[in-house]
């Protein structure tokens, strides 16, 4: 059904040989401002992604957040499942991995107008 609030999607993450799966619920879908998604694991609450995009000085900047929302048990078994002890370390160089992606794409598609 397309990007719309409350359409769900199943996310595969990967970190070394780890692999594993989520499903992700939209919550912000106001294009082209804003995306954005809840990712739960086994049914309970993981994180909040969202993509916010804003004109300025004539370009586009773009900020990337997350909110994690792990309880206690998730908390405890995230190292074992992903291999990573520092989620936040984690999610920053993800993050940034992506931005970087984005905004190569970015400007391909625009030297192409």
């Amino acid at each position: 059904g397309g990007p719309n609030v409350g359409a769900q999607f199943q996310g595969w993450c990967r970190n070394g040989r780890r692999r594993w799966s989520t499903i992700s619920t939209i919550v912000v879908a106001d294009p082209p401002a804003a995306f954005g998604w809840r990712v739960t694991f086994i049914g309970r609450p993981v994180a909040t992604w969202r993509y916010d995009l804003a004109e300025h000085d004539g370009a586009t900047a773009l900020v990337e957040s997350v909110v994690d929302e792990r309880g206690v048990l998730l908390r405890r078994l995230s190292p074992l499942i992903t291999g990573s002890a520092d989620r936040d370390a984690r999610n920053e160089h993800t993050m940034h991995v992506t931005l970087d992606r984005m905004k190569i794409e970015a400007e391909r598609r625009a030297s192409r107008s």
